[in-house]
């Protein structure tokens, strides 16, 4: 096993034994005794639309000219999240870049910059979402919280700012990527300059004002859905808690989720859960219940759509497990 797959499941584990650390067992056990299962449909509806709205969201961030259907968006956001799901150093971000530069003949590594424009309005929106909670919460007696958001707040703002000055400064950008691929074995700065250079194709959205609020638009669309994921396990497991809670503990699973950690976020993900619904006073075993059934909901129906279009749009897991973008030009349009 590689060493930052080993340090990826040290961390995994570590934050696994937190979350059931001095857990009450036969409150968790009871709590999915509770577990009202007529909910769990709603909940899988919420988060597969969801994908429908990051399609239509990442169409208007491809460039390039041709126009994917809807069908085929879906298709390959799938698979993406599914290899997230399944491999490691969240590899799914270049299998998607990957699996759509093959089959819709596209440059792979400007596919590859509307997936960080995609990740980079995810996180801006969670953080919004986080400011505009400890605005009219304050930290919630968790001075935690407030540093979170100005560590998230600072990450993401650095890169717009890095990509604004990519598309408005170009010339300076570059000198500082230069810079920082210099310091890299030669190797690794040719493929670093050569990536760089089909990512800029991939920036055009930044240059259309509707674009750009329309992919605004659908980012908190996107989030909405997955909120409302959220609210109906909360309601599944009658756990009664303000909105607030079903908001905060989003914020907070999915910004953790930034963690290096083993495929699917497991244990991170449930930490993450039972530090945000302790603040509204939820038992850590009614916390890891509820956590483990919503990330079931996330992982294995995506895993499992994902493998069965994976042969379909003729690609195999062995291949995808291997995803390269340093040579895409039979794929550039």
């Amino acid at each position: 096993m590689k060493p930052r797959n080993l340090i990826a499941l040290a961390i995994t584990l570590t934050f696994l034994f937190l979350a059931i650390y001095k857990i009450d067992f036969s409150d968790f056990i009871s709590a999915f005794e509770d577990l009202n299962p007529v909910w769990v449909l709603p909940a899988l509806f919420f988060y597969l639309f969801s994908f429908l709205f990051r399609a239509i969201r990442w169409r208007y961030m491809l460039s390039g000219g041709k126009q994917i259907s809807l069908t085929s968006l879906f298709g390959y956001l799938v698979i993406g999240f599914m290899a997230n799901n399944l491999l490691p150093a969240r590899l799914g971000e270049f299998v998607r870049a990957y699996v759509t530069g093959r089959r819709e003949h596209q440059s792979r590594s400007a596919v590859f910059a509307s997936v960080v424009l995609e990740r980079l309005f995810d996180g801006i929106t969670i953080v919004i979402i986080l400011l505009l909670l400890l605005y009219i919460e304050g930290s919630l007696g968790r001075p935690w919280l407030h540093y979170l958001s100005l560590v998230s707040a600072a990450v993401f703002a650095g890169g717009i700012a890095f990509l604004v000055m990519l598309t408005f400064m170009r010339e300076t950008a570059m000198k500082i990527s230069a810079a920082v691929f210099s310091i890299l074995p030669k190797r690794l700065e040719t493929l670093g300059n050569h990536i760089l250079g089909r990512f800029l194709s991939g920036l055009d959205l930044l240059h259309s004002a509707k674009d750009l609020l329309l992919v605004s638009i659908f980012s908190f669309a996107v989030w909405t859905c997955e909120t409302m994921v959220y609210l109906t396990y909360l309601k599944a497991f009658d756990i009664h808690v303000p909105l607030d809670a079903a908001l905060l503990t989003l914020v907070v699973v999915n910004l953790s989720m930034m963690i290096p950690s083993s495929p699917g976020g497991i244990g991170i993900f449930q930490f993450a859960c039972i530090q945000a619904l302790a603040i509204f006073g939820v038992s850590q075993g009614t916390a890891l219940a509820f956590s483990g059934a919503l990330h079931a909901t996330q992982l294995l129906p995506i895993i499992i759509l994902g493998l069965i279009l994976l042969p379909r749009m003729g690609f195999s897991f062995r291949e995808i497990s291997n995803v390269e973008l340093e040579d895409d030009s039979e794929n550039a349009s």
